[in-house]
């Protein structure tokens, strides 16, 4: 071990000591002052802390709100789910621009979202939650996937119509109307 890697070592230890010393004071707080004290101390911290380079909490901790987290989150805070999503939570969203040679409609709103596989179901049911009344298609590589989200969908009370090959020419044409006329919400 270099005499560098020997300060880096002991400057951590001193680190996670104050960290410990920060937690221990802050169980004996009430509630009501603990989030403006851990925001104060999030704060400052991120002056520091560059967090590309380290990553070291999206490498440990999960950054997904299940269903239930939201619940109970909106109402505690006394707002709808789709408030506290569309206010608080939100993904990193690349935006892709094409020129007007390239777009069909200028009304449509396209956004893509990067995910890990596992999230994009989480994920998903967020957005659209976030999106509550308003329309959109989902496109989805395989049939198989079409018909799993299409379940996933139902489940969670969203209006959706499935669209793949193996559907006959007259159930497509009847999803698309139904898809035209606002009766489903999601194609």
């Amino acid at each position: 071990m270099t005499t560098k890697d020997s300060e880096a070592l002991s400057e951590s230890k001193v680190q996670l000591e104050q960290t410990k010393k920060i937690f221990r004071k802050w169980k004996q707080t009430k509630p009501k002052d603990l989030d403006q004290k851990f925001h104060k101390e999030h704060t400052s911290e991120f002056k520091k802390m560059d967090c590309l380079t380290c990553a070291n909490c999206c490498k440990t901790t999960s950054p997904i709100f299940r269903d239930a987290d939201i619940r109970r989150i909106a109402k505690h805070l006394r707002i709808k789910e789709s408030q506290l999503i569309q206010n608080y939570l939100h993904k990193d969203v690349r935006h892709i621009s094409a020129d007007m040679q390239t777009i069909g409609n200028q009304s449509i709103d396209h956004q893509y979202i990067v995910v890990e596989p596992i999230e994009k179901l989480n994920v998903l049911m967020h957005f659209l939650t976030s999106k509550e009344g308003q329309r959109g298609i989902i496109f989805c590589k395989t049939k198989a996937a079409v018909n799993k989200l299409a379940k996933n969908l139902a489940i969670h009370k969203f209006s959706s119509g499935a669209l793949h090959g193996s559907l006959t020419q007259g159930i497509r044409d009847r999803i698309m109307e139904q898809f035209r006329q606002g009766h489903i919400n999601i194609l």
